[in-house]
């Protein structure tokens, strides 16, 4: 995930079937690359990513399924 904000970063929360895996913060630009979660493959599962700017401004991503 690589996110490049018009403000800082307060926060960019992963979401995996509704639960807030992990978050971080950080400048203008916010970088993440590992493994999710573990989840059980035999049913579908989901997985978002949402972004709050210190000024306020929100953005998700559209949902990732698999499983």
């Amino acid at each position: 995930v690589a996110v490049h904000g018009t403000a800082p970063i307060a926060r960019l929360s992963i979401i995996v079937n509704g639960d807030e895996i992990a978050h971080l913060s950080g400048g203008p630009e916010v970088n993440y690359r590992g493994k999710l979660h573990p989840v059980a493959l035999d049913a579908p599962s989901w997985c978002y990513i949402r972004v709050v700017q210190t000024d306020g401004h929100m953005a998700w991503s559209s949902p990732i399924w698999f499983g």
